[in-house]
């Protein structure tokens, strides 16, 4: 009894300033004003996002660092590290001050309070180290760790790796020699990809707001390529982590793992191993956008937050739809006929570049940094992520690294979808007119999208697949009717079945 009076007594004595709950006339909403400007004075890693009080928690368990919704129980004893919590209590000596904690409900009223959030510091995203801002003058500006007001964003990684390396030139040899285990399998195409991949997300704060960018695929031709592991290299440089999850073919899975993204401040989504076509709609949504706004479901609420950064690895990873023009490829190749025979020059694991996660990115910060030096100069790279290529591509081509917007070659005798419509454009003959059937079989007579019609049978086709394949080719030529693709341009007449389709040639306009 006497160490607990004691201990209270000394309590009492402590410098933390003290905040009263409100008594019977007072109020919670004095209370929670109070409350909040005395955490901000703290420096208290507290903030508001989208209406919601959430704490920056480290990275932990292989995960990055991540948001989390700040809960009344945990919330009741976590400000007891910042103030004295006490309450007036009447006696008949008078008023007596005591500590106590308070009530879930009161701790609950506080959280929801807008005077109490209203004092917290807005925050948008939590970063895993500090990345390059511009200053009012155009240079170069690191954001330190901590928070960072003007971006309203907190770092919580290393902000001191600058010093790692000397030169732009130290910084090439750097990005050479981590990616030298990998066989990629064109002239520097998907090299310079998984240097943009890696890239990217350090740039953000270089692009415009609102800029998107794409999402990076790395493919292979079988096992033991290193995708997971030339992937990891991104992930592990700018969020110091590597945790990978799959992709479900069901859709509403997939929005679930989105929302709690979303929820957490995510800054990168990694699915292995994927063996189901890509083509989710809300994945092209969270494409075309820096911000998506999703339902969660089974509540009525939504939930709104930057999108985070998508990494896809697989082995003959297909692509559908308009995903297609979103997506860069990574491909790889081994020529060991089983994975335990790829023999590597050095073994490398998640814990040997969370290692070397500081000369990384000094290199990211020197490629960036000569870049901004020189002037920016920007190389015109085509890609529907108009500012995204206009930073990242003009700082690869800058540095001799191939411009990772180029086409990709052909691969294994595979094409994209632009090649096999031009294809069918080309055997198709302007005076006639083609129905669905007879355009199926043109592109077989000519080799076109040979992946999707392997089992087409004519009318001896199962229905079911019949009918796959029929909608296939009609939802294709509706989405290149608009489009010229070799000089040529198809239109539709009539309507479902007795639906035809002929080509023109487009005239030649004179210089």
């Amino acid at each position: 009894m006497n160490n607990a009076i004691e201990e209270a007594q000394a309590a009492l004595k402590s410098d933390k300033p003290k905040v009263f709950l409100p008594g019977r006339n007072g109020s919670i909403s004095a209370v929670a004003a109070e409350l909040g400007s005395r955490l901000r004075a703290a420096d208290a890693e507290l903030f508001v996002r989208d209406a919601r009080v959430v704490e920056a928690l480290p990275a932990k368990d292989k995960k990055a660092v991540r948001l989390s919704e700040m809960e009344p129980d945990r919330f009741r004893t976590w400000i007891e590290d910042y103030v004295l919590v006490m309450k007036t209590i009447n006696t008949e000596r008078g008023p007596v001050h005591e500590i106590c904690s308070m009530t879930r409900d009161v701790a609950a009223a506080i959280l929801k309070s807008p005077q109490f959030q209203k004092c917290l510091r807005p925050i948008t995203r939590i970063l895993s180290c500090a990345i390059p801002a511009y200053t009012e003058d155009g240079s170069l500006r690191l954001l330190h760790r901590g928070y960072n007001e003007k971006e309203e964003a907190y770092v919580s990684g290393p902000d001191d790796y600058v010093g790692e390396l000397a030169s732009v030139a130290e910084a090439k040899n750097v990005i050479h020699d981590v990616f030298s285990e990998f066989q990629f399998e064109d002239d520097g195409r998907s090299l310079s990809v998984a240097v943009a991949a890696m890239l990217t997300p350090y740039v953000r704060f270089l692009m415009r707001p609102g800029s998107t960018w794409p999402t990076f695929v790395y493919n292979a031709n079988d096992q033991g390529a290193g995708k997971t592991l030339c992937a990891k290299i991104a992930t592990m440089t700018c969020f110091g982590s590597g945790e990978v999850m799959t992709i479900d073919k069901d859709r509403e899975e997939f929005r679930k793992k989105l929302a709690t993204a979303l929820l957490e401040g995510a800054q990168f989504m990694l699915f292995d191993n994927v063996d189901v076509p890509i083509h989710d709609g809300t994945l092209e949504a969270a494409n075309t956008s820096s911000e998506i706004n999703l339902r969660l479901l089974g509540r009525n609420k939504s939930i709104v937050g930057p999108v985070p950064y998508f990494y896809i690895t697989g082995n003959g990873v297909q692509v559908r739809g308009d995903m297609a023009s979103r997506v860069l490829w990574v491909h790889l190749f081994t020529p060991a006929i089983r994975p335990e025979d790829r023999v590597f020059r050095r073994d490398i694991e998640e814990e040997d570049l969370f290692v070397m996660r500081p000369r990384l990115l000094s290199a990211c910060y020197w490629l960036v940094k000569s870049w901004v030096e020189a002037g920016s100069p920007i190389k015109e790279c085509q890609s529907r992520h108009k500012n995204w290529a206009r930073v990242v591509g003009s700082i690869l081509c800058f540095h001799d690294f191939v411009n990772p917007t180029s086409r990709p070659p052909a691969i294994e005798g595979q094409m994209d979808a632009a090649d096999n419509i031009t294809m069918l454009f080309a055997a198709m003959d302007p005076a006639e007119r083609y129905d669905t059937n007879q355009l199926i079989e043109l592109c077989q007579k000519v080799g076109a999208f040979e992946d999707r019609l392997a089992d087409w049978e004519g009318e001896d086709t199962d229905p079911r697949r019949k009918s796959a394949i029929r909608s296939f080719i009609g939802l294709t030529i509706a989405r290149a009717e608009r489009r010229s693709y070799g000089g040529r341009r198809i239109r539709r007449e009539g309507k479902s079945r007795d639906r035809k389709y002929r080509v023109e040639v487009m005239e030649t306009i004179p210089a």
